[in-house]
């Protein structure tokens, strides 16, 4: 429900304009709707639709949780000399007269962490949080589409055939290129290790990414 006239639609010709997205509601939940602005990295010729709703929702704050990262040390690649060197020199520095047994305890637990951890060579197996696969190449061209998108909004959006306007959508354009180039690239990839080791993981990683396409349509 939009009370007004505003494009949802802006054609790839920068003339042609219409409103094809809506929000459907009983008049009771909607308080208003409206048309958010052209972003610069929404590389869709739609532009998002939001409603304000007139019931409430009871919410709960949460927590957010840490990113954590998971290392598998690998004791087999350690170097024992220098193992026990660091842990010497670390029980060294401690001081053993004055604490009862659960201090020792605490204390020489809290030795071989760090001493692990200086010495013993780590492999990455989990990365929690969020996760950036945009490659350098798709977040310059990001900055250079925020870049268009800001001097043709300060100077008023113009369109049809205005510089900015043109500049703007060749942006837009060589950031969707560039990003179909590389899904395409990783899709290939992705089949070509599947192809030479196929395995129950990378299975059900293909009908995930088959079920993601279908959503889609």
């Amino acid at each position: 429900m939009i009370t007004n006239s505003t494009p949802t639609f802006y054609h790839n010709d920068g003339k042609s304009t219409s409103q094809i997205d809506y929000i459907f509601s009983n008049n009771d939940v909607i308080n208003t709707a409206m048309v958010m602005q052209q972003d610069p990295i929404n590389s869709s010729s739609h532009l998002p639709v939001i409603a304000n709703l007139t019931k409430r929702l009871k919410t709960e704050v949460k927590k957010v949780k840490k990113s954590h990262t998971t290392y598998k040390f690998l004791w087999e690649k350690t170097d024992k000399k220098e193992y026990r060197n660091v842990l010497n020199q670390m029980i060294a520095t401690c001081n053993w007269n004055d604490s009862d047994v659960n201090e020792k305890v605490n204390q020489l637990t809290s030795i071989l962490h760090k001493t692990a951890d200086k010495v013993v060579p780590k492999k990455l197996i989990k990365l929690s949080g969020f996760k950036n696969k945009a490659s350098p190449k798709v977040r310059q061209l990001i900055q250079a589409s925020k870049q268009k998108h800001r001097e043709w909004d300060n100077a008023g959006r113009p369109r049809n055939n205005h510089i900015l306007f043109v500049e703007k959508k060749s942006a837009k354009r060589a950031l969707r290129r560039q990003q179909r180039k590389e899904a395409a690239i990783e899709r290939e990839q992705f089949l070509q290790r599947l192809e030479k080791d196929p395995n129950d993981k990378a299975f059900f990683q293909l009908i995930k990414r088959n079920q993601s396409l279908l959503l889609k349509f």
